[in-house]
C-alpha cells in the first residue's frame, strides 16, 4: 500500500485535471495565480489521493459496496463491469475494499437486501437503476450512497445527460440525410432509455419532422436483461436505428444479417456507450462514448465528499460524452437515398 501511495505526485494530479504541475503546486502551497474554482478542484483531488491529509477526517474508511442489478452485469458490452473495475482500482489504491453485490429480478421484487450491507460498509455505490422498493431499503441504512448512471430527486448521483445526447445523435443522423429514425429499446423500462428516446423526438420536432413510433423495436427482456433475436422488424424499415446500448445494436446486427439487410448500405445503426464490442462488429459501430472511467472517478470523489461533509446538500454530477463515428452510418445528405 505504501508503495502505491508514493506514486501519487503533483504531476499525476495535474494530468488528471488537465492542468500543469506548477498550477498544482500553487494550489497546494496556497500561492496566488490561479482561480478559486481551480484551486478547490486541485485540493479536492489531492486530498482524495492522500496527497493532502485532512486532520478533521478521523473516520477510517475500510469498505464500500457496489450494488448492481444482475441484468446489467450480463450484458456483453460490460458497461457496468468497466465502471466497477476502475472503481475497484481507486479503492484498492487507498486500502479500501470494494465488494460487488448483485441483485436478481426476484431480489428486487420481493427479497430484502443482505443484512450485512448497513453493518459491513462505510458507503454504497448503486449502479444501474433499481426499483423504488430497493432504494427505500438503502435509504434506511443511513449510509452515504451514490447513484451511478441513474438519478432520484434529492440523491447524490453521477449521470450522463441522456436527453441531450439523444438529441445530439438524432441531429447527427438528420445532418446525414436520415429523416426516418427508429429506436431499439424499451423507453418505459428506465430513465436513461426514456431520456434518450425523448431526446431523439425533440431533435426531430425542432427540424419540423414527425417521429414515427411504428419504427420502435424492443429486443430484450428488461426483467432478465437477456437479449434475443425473437422480435419483429418494422415494415417498412426506417433508414436508421438508434439503439439504447451496444448490446441492443449487436443483436440488431444479427437480426438484420439474417434477413439479408446490410449495414450501412441498406440501413444505418448508431448506439450508446461505446464499449469494446463496437469495434468487433462488422461494420464497426458508431456509438456515443460515455466515459466509464469518469463515472468511477466522479462517484469515488462524490462519496468521499459525503463522508467528509455529512451535511452537504445532494449533488448531481454529469460525465462527459462524445459521439465516436465509425462505418455503421451512411451519409445520404448528398444523395437521393
Amino acid at each position: 500500500m505504501k508503495e502505491m501511495q508514493k506514486k501519487i505526485t503533483m504531476q499525476h494530479i495535474a494530468d488528471e485535471l488537465g492542468t500543469s504541475k506548477v498550477t498544482v503546486s500553487r494550489a497546494i502551497n496556497n500561492k496566488p495565480g490561479i482561480s478559486d474554482e481551480l484551486r478547490a478542484r486541485i485540493l479536492e483531488r489531492a486530498e482524495l489521493y492522500g496527497y493532502i491529509v485532512n486532520p478533521q477526517n478521523e473516520k477510517k474508511i475500510k469498505a464500500f459496496a457496489f450494488l448492481v442489478p444482475q441484468q446489467f452485469f450480463l450484458d456483453i458490452d460490460q458497461f457496468y463491469t468497466v465502471i466497477y473495475v476502475k472503481l475497484n482500482q481507486l479503492c484498492q489504491s487507498h486500502g479500501i475494499t470494494l465488494t460487488a453485490v448483485t441483485l436478481t429480478g426476484e431480489d428486487e421484487m420481493s427479497e430484502p437486501l443482505p443484512e450485512s450491507l448497513p453493518h459491513s460498509y462505510d458507503g454504497i455505490f448503486v449502479a444501474g437503476e433499481c426499483n423504488d422498493r430497493v432504494l427505500r431499503q438503502i435509504d434506511g441504512f443511513r449510509l452515504p450512497v451514490v447513484y451511478i448512471d441513474f438519478q432520484k430527486s434529492g440523491r447524490n448521483a453521477v449521470v450522463a445527460d441522456n436527453y441531450t445526447l439523444g438529441s445530439e445523435i438524432a441531429n447527427f443522423l438528420l445532418d446525414c440525410g436520415h429523416t426516418e429514425i427508429g429506436f431499439v429499446g424499451d423507453y418505459r423500462s428506465n430513465q436513461n432509455i426514456c431520456d434518450r428516446y425523448m431526446g431523439i423526438q425533440k431533435a426531430m420536432i425542432m427540424r419540423g419532422l414527425d417521429y414515427n413510433p411504428s419504427f420502435n423495436v424492443i429486443n430484450n427482456d428488461f426483467k432478465t436483461g437477456l437479449y434475443t433475436l425473437n422480435f419483429t422488424m418494422p415494415d417498412p424499415l426506417p433508414s436508421t436505428f438508434v439503439c439504447t446500448c451496444d448490446t441492443a445494436a449487436y443483436y440488431l446486427y444479427e437480426k438484420l444479417a439474417a434477413q439479408g439487410i446490410r449495414v450501412p448500405e441498406d440501413i444505418s445503426v448508431v448506439s450508446f456507450d461505446n464499449t469494446d464490442i463496437c469495434q468487433k462488429m462488422t461494420p464497426a459501430l458508431t456509438s456515443m462514448d460515455i466515459s466509464k472511467q469518469e463515472f468511477a472517478i466522479l462517484a469515488y470523489e462524490l462519496i468521499h465528499k459525503m463522508i467528509l461533509n455529512p451535511g452537504r446538500s445532494a449533488r448531481k454530477v454529469y460525465v462527459k460524452a462524445e459521439l465516436i463515428r465509425r462505418e455503421s452510418v451512411k451519409d445520404r445528405s448528398n444523395a437521393n437515398g
